[in-house]
């Protein structure tokens, strides 16, 4: 169950993300990208006046291990 779910735009503050982050376990990759994800939504919400400020500005990305990805003649 969502840590942010039926919580308030307004009332989300940092340690609540760092919640749902750490909440991932080892799964950075997913971690970022959930971290991009609230900065979009947040950052939406200060446009349009819902919040003064992004709770997940600042918060450090995962260092994600690189992939070898091999691609074929066709591709």
């Amino acid at each position: 169950q969502s840590h942010l779910g039926k919580m308030k735009v307004s009332d989300v503050a940092r340690r609540d993300i760092n919640t749902v982050i750490t909440g991932l376990g080892p799964k950075r990759t997913t971690a970022n990208r959930v971290s991009a994800l609230l900065s979009v939504m947040f950052a939406y919400a200060v446009e349009n006046e819902l919040r003064t400020d992004n709770p997940v500005a600042g918060i450090k990305k995962y260092r994600e291990n690189a992939r070898d990805v091999a691609f074929t003649d066709d591709e």
